[in-house]
């Protein structure tokens, strides 16, 4: 079994792109973040106003992987592409979950972000704030793939350095290819240089023992005891629990019992995610739910994340922005500048509990309206 050269006629950018495409497993991705989970593809060529990303990958948790891929035929090309690669996660930073939406949709005949998830079972809302998230730290991974890039990585460094403002990880991620004596090929991924999470930060180049270099990216002292931690999903009790801890007990027994009634309803249920309590709607003839009001564990009701479930159903999406703003109106919320199905902020509990039969009679409204939108 033979080594091939990447830079051969038979091998261009364009190939390496549908490659990891098509096999995001492809990315030693657990190399840089132990606690991604598989990739989803995003798409390639994904606009920005910064140029367009290579190729965009997604995990479960919302975690953004930006990937660059390149066959240097240009030895001065490193420190450009890896400038380049900063340069998008700057500007995905000043993106909200609809305009990555947008760009998705752009690249892929109208397929969102939801649409293109490899688990269609995916929780939408706990979804989509992990997105936000991401989006607003940013929070992303970088990674240049592509072969020969073993040489020296000083001059990308001060580049690393130039952005703490940034929460990337940066990988490089070098791909070997072979043919095998029956023309099958392999190609085999190995980690070059990588970094850790940082939020502010100093850089650091060593050598390695196999003659690489290692590109470590530490947390300033003031930062380094500041580990991120995981938050399981809450259930019922743990719901209640974080509840009680910040309203008043009068305030919390209201939502038990609004809960208790969402769950006596047949076409609604609550459930849960690592921050919120949801009501979950459940429209007959209908193989997903679609989310109608989430409770946060601090107080807070917002309303939002109709919008996807409907456009990949079908369903009208003039009644979710309707469905937002009457009740908008009720409880006294703002309207979103943003997005058209959510309410432009959250509002306290106590604003909201006296309209909950209102409401109830809204959400029971809203099931009929996607129910009748099929027939």
């Amino acid at each position: 079994m033979g080594r091939l050269s990447l830079t051969e006629h038979t091998f261009n950018e364009a190939w390496l792109q549908e490659l990891l495409h098509d096999n995001p497993s492809l990315l030693p991705i657990d190399e840089f973040r132990p606690t991604i989970g598989d990739l989803s593809s995003l798409g390639r060529e994904i606009s920005t106003a910064v140029g367009p990303i290579d190729n965009l990958f997604i995990d479960n948790n919302g975690t953004l992987v930006i990937v660059e891929a390149k066959l240097w035929r240009n030895p001065q090309a490193r420190r450009e592409v890896t400038g380049q690669a900063i340069d998008y996660a700057a500007a995905l930073s000043q993106w909200g979950y609809g305009d990555l939406d947008k760009a998705v949709r752009s690249a892929n005949d109208n397929q969102g972000v939801l649409d293109l998830m490899n688990d269609a079972d995916v929780e939408e809302a706990s979804f989509i704030d992990g997105v936000e998230r991401s989006l607003r730290l940013g929070d992303i991974v970088l990674l240049i793939v592509g072969d020969g890039i073993r040489e020296s990585l000083e001059s990308i460094a001060d580049l690393l350095a130039g952005a703490p403002h940034l929460g990337f990880t940066f990988g490089l991620v070098e791909l070997a290819a072979y043919e095998t004596g029956s023309g099958a090929r392999l190609v085999v991924p190995s980690v070059v240089a990588h970094s850790v999470e940082i939020t502010r930060a100093t850089v650091r180049v060593e050598t390695a023992q196999d003659g690489g270099l290692d590109v470590r990216v530490a947390a300033l002292p003031d930062e380094a005891d500041k580990t991120r931690t995981s938050r399981k999903k809450l259930d019922a009790d743990s719901f209640e629990r974080d509840l009680r801890d910040s309203v008043n007990p009068e305030t919390a027994d209201d939502v038990i019992a609004w809960r208790d009634l969402v769950d006596a309803d047949p076409r609604m249920r609550a459930d849960y995610t690592k921050a919120s309590m949801i009501f979950r709607l459940q429209p007959a003839d209908f193989a997903r739910e679609f989310t109608g009001m989430l409770i946060h564990r601090t107080g807070t009701v917002g309303v939002g994340y109709l919008l996807g479930a409907m456009r990949s159903t079908g369903v009208p999406v003039e009644i979710s922005e309707r469905f937002a703003t009457e009740t908008a109106e009720l409880v006294g919320a703002s309207p979103s500048d943003r997005w058209p199905d959510a309410w432009g902020n959250s509002v306290d509990l106590t604003a909201v509990l006296p309209h909950r039969d209102a409401l109830m009679e809204r959400l029971n409204q809203l099931i009929d309206e996607i129910e009748a939108s099929q027939t």
